[in-house]
C-alpha cells in the first residue's frame, strides 16, 4: 500500500476524528486502509524519534494529540452529566409511583361544611418550617411525626380558642414554605424518619386533619409559598418552574386534590414564587420564606414592601419563618418552627427557640392582633390520630433511635 502524505496529514488537522470509524466515513477507505492511516497518525511522536522527521509534522501530531485529548474529556462530560441526569429522573419516577400506591391504598372523603359569616374578623394560622420527616433528640426539644401530629393539634385547638372569641367565620392557612426536611446532606439523610414518599403522605395526612378539625367551626383557604429547604433538588433556585420542584407545591396540591368540592374549604394557590401577595380580608399580607431576608430585618423588609409600591400594590403586613425563631412587631411577624430548635438553628445560626406557630385576627378597623402559640410542650394533647401510618409505613420514632446504653465502660 501506498502512503498517502497529503491524507496522513488531513487525517492528522482534522479536529472531528475521535476514532477510526470516524476515518472510515469521513474519508471512504476501508477498515484496514483508515487503521492504517489512523495507527499512524496516534503514534507520530513515536515515529518521529526514529528518523529524522519534518518539525511541521511533529507540530501537527501534537495539534492531533491535544485535540484528541479535548474531545475524550468532553466525552467523558457529557457521559456523567448524562448518568446525574438519569439518576435524577429515575428517583423523582421512583418518588411518583411510590406516592401514587399509597393514596391508592388510601382513599378517603371527609364529611364537611360551609359557616355563614357571624362577625367582620378573619383568623389567619401561619404555618411555617413545619420540617415533617424530621428526627430531633435534644436535651430540649424533641420531634417525630407523633409529636408533629400533637403539635399541629395543639395549634388548631388554641386558635379555635382565639378565633371564636372574636367571632371569627373564615380562617386562612397560609404557609411560608419548608414542609418537609431537607435530604440533601448528611447529617439530614441521618435523621430522615422514612422515606420522601412515605413522609409526603403522613404529612398530608396529619394537615388533613388539621383542616377538617377547623372547618368544624370556620371555613378554611389555603395559600403558601414554598420555602428553600424542601426543594427536591440540590440548587437553589429564584426561576418560576425551578421553585414549584418543591415538596410544599406537591404536599399542597395532593391537599387540594384529596379536599377538592368540600363545603366550607377553598385553596387560593401554592406560588411558584418564593414570596407572593394574599388578601386576607382588607389587608394585603405579603407571604416570604425567609431566606432572602439578611440580617438587618427592618431594611431588607422596606425594600420589599417598596418593591411592591412600584407596582401599585400596598403591603399591610408581612410574615416568614426560616430562621425558627419567633418575633412580632407592629408591621411584620417572623413564626419559628413546628419542629423546634435543631443542631443547625442552634449550631449554625446560634439560634435557640422554642415550636410554636403564629395566629393574627384582622378586623375590619384597620387592626391586626398577632399572638405566638407556644406549642413545645404537647402532654395534655392527643394529637391526630396516627395510628394507621405508623402501623402501615413504619416510621422511625424516636424511641427507635434512642441508644440503649450511654455509658462507655471497661470491665476488668
Amino acid at each position: 500500500m501506498e502512503l498517502d502524505l497529503d491524507l496522513l496529514k488531513k487525517i492528522i488537522d482534522d479536529p472531528e476524528m475521535s476514532s477510526r470509524h470516524t476515518v472510515v466515513e469521513k474519508y471512504d477507505l476501508s477498515d484496514r486502509i483508515a487503521g492504517y492511516y489512523w495507527f499512524l497518525a496516534g503514534n507520530m511522536g513515536t515515529i518521529s524519534q526514529l528518523f529524522e522527521t519534518d518539525d511541521e509534522l511533529v507540530e501537527q501530531n501534537v495539534r492531533f494529540q491535544k485535540q484528541k485529548q479535548k474531545f475524550m474529556d468532553f466525552n467523558r462530560i457529557e457521559r456523567k452529566a448524562f448518568r446525574e441526569y438519569a439518576r435524577v429522573e429515575n428517583a423523582v419516577e421512583e418518588y411518583t409511583r411510590e406516592l401514587t400506591r399509597v393514596f391508592e391504598n388510601n382513599p378517603y372523603k371527609p364529611s364537611t361544611v360551609f359557616h355563614d359569616v357571624i362577625g367582620n374578623a378573619v383568623g389567619v394560622i401561619h404555618l411555617s418550617d413545619l420540617h415533617f420527616n424530621e428526627l430531633i433528640d435534644m436535651s430540649d426539644n424533641r420531634y417525630d411525626f407523633t409529636i408533629a401530629s400533637k403539635r399541629i393539634y395543639k395549634l388548631v385547638y388554641e386558635s379555635i380558642k382565639y378565633f371564636s372569641l372574636h367571632d371569627v367565620s373564615d380562617v386562612f392557612l397560609l404557609g411560608t414554605g419548608d414542609f418537609m426536611n431537607s435530604d440533601r446532606r448528611l447529617d439530614e439523610l441521618v435523621a430522615m424518619a422514612t422515606n420522601r414518599a412515605k413522609a409526603t403522605f403522613i404529612g398530608v395526612q396529619i394537615l388533613e386533619n388539621a383542616i377538617v378539625h377547623l372547618n368544624e367551626h370556620f371555613n378554611v383557604h389555603m395559600a403558601g409559598v414554598c420555602g428553600n429547604e424542601s426543594r427536591v433538588g440540590k440548587d437553589q433556585n429564584w426561576a418560576k418552574d425551578l421553585v414549584s420542584d418543591n415538596y410544599d407545591f406537591t404536599i399542597f396540591n395532593i391537599l387540594r386534590y384529596k379536599l377538592k368540592n368540600c363545603e366550607g374549604i377553598s385553596f387560593l394557590g401554592m406560588s411558584d414564587k418564593h414570596e407572593e401577595v394574599i388578601e386576607v380580608g382588607n389587608k394585603n399580607f405579603l407571604l416570604v420564606h425567609g431566606h432572602q431576608i439578611g440580617k438587618d430585618t427592618t431594611k431588607d423588609l422596606s425594600k420589599l414592601v417598596r418593591k411592591y409600591a412600584h407596582k401599585d400594590i400596598e403591603i399591610d403586613f408581612v410574615i416568614w419563618g426560616h430562621l425558627h425563631e419567633a418575633m412580632i412587631s407592629d408591621l411584620y411577624a417572623r413564626s419559628s418552627a413546628l419542629c423546634g430548635s435543631n443542631d443547625y438553628s442552634e449550631g449554625s445560626l446560634l439560634l435557640v427557640g422554642r415550636a410554636s406557630q403564629n395566629i393574627h385576627i384582622v378586623f375590619d378597623n384597620n387592626r391586626i392582633d398577632s399572638v405566638k402559640i407556644d406549642l413545645q410542650d404537647t402532654d395534655k394533647y392527643v394529637g391526630y390520630d396516627t395510628k394507621d401510618w405508623e402501623d402501615a409505613y413504619n416510621p422511625k420514632s424516636l424511641e427507635k433511635t434512642k441508644r440503649k446504653e450511654t455509658v462507655l465502660r471497661i470491665t476488668i
